[in-house]
């Protein structure tokens, strides 16, 4: 197979995942909101779910946030802190915190 042909499967795998996503960020972004919080604390946590699940498990291979459950420790304690320039103990705090309320969240709909 060509790597021309490998990177157009890996987009169009990417592309669904994505699509995918997006209905993770609004069902997720909905039950923020019903927990009463602050429109400054669920744009956080949408921003940092949304550069793990579009960013970081799109990165290496196209994974779903399914599989990409076992790549948070990962993400946390190498790529985001080579990766993201705003990356600090504060940002990583953050992050663990949205993603321990997203997987909780998703958990919980299945």
């Amino acid at each position: 197979m060509s790597t021309d042909n490998s990177y157009k499967e890996y987009e169009k795998k990417a592309d669904e995942i994505r699509k995918h996503n997006a209905r993770h960020l609004d069902g997720f972004e909905e039950y923020l909101q019903s927990l009463g919080l602050k429109a400054a604390t669920i744009n956080k946590h949408m921003m940092n779910v949304d550069f793990y699940i579009n960013h970081f498990l799109l990165y290496y291979d196209a994974l779903d946030v399914t599989h990409g459950c076992y790549k948070v420790g990962e993400f946390l304690g190498n790529w985001f802190i080579r990766k993201a320039m705003w990356s600090s103990v504060a940002s990583i705090k953050s992050n663990i915190t949205s993603l321990k309320k997203f997987y909780l969240w998703l958990f919980a709909r299945w």
